[in-house]
């Protein structure tokens, strides 16, 4: 296990009791601004809920990339080593965003992502 993987679980709102609770805390102290917050998932969660697993849609496939400063892309936000594990989608200096969100490479994630192991562990999916 590396530094960052350490860090996901610790902070993961799927596995971290200490984090659920720190989220849950938060909610309650902002809970009279809830009205005027649109984010769809700006609830407290069940922390005794032991089947805390990513269930959700991915909200970055398909809709927003990441190009990083060697102009590669990257099509989430998981760390490098684990965002790597679904592919490598090529570099703005070589293929064009509509050409790598065209791909079928890329449409296959798409329709496959939810089997691969960093999306089923990823936070942001709950």
């Amino acid at each position: 296990m590396d530094k960052y993987d350490i860090g996901l679980t610790y902070q993961s709102l799927q596995r971290n009791k200490y984090s659920i609770e720190r989220w849950n805390q938060f909610i309650d102290k902002v809970s009279k601004y809830k009205n005027q917050i649109t984010l769809v998932n700006f609830n407290k969660i069940d922390i005794y809920n032991d089947e805390l697993d990513a269930k959700g849609e991915c909200p970055f496939l398909g809709k927003e990339l990441w190009v990083d400063h060697e102009g590669t892309f990257n099509i989430c936000c998981a760390p490098s080593n684990k965002r790597i594990t679904l592919g490598q989608w090529g570099n703005i200096k070589d293929i064009s965003i509509i050409d790598m969100f065209n791909s079928p490479e890329y449409s296959n994630i798409l329709q496959t992502y939810k089997d691969h192991n960093v999306c089923k562990e990823c936070s942001l999916r709950y």
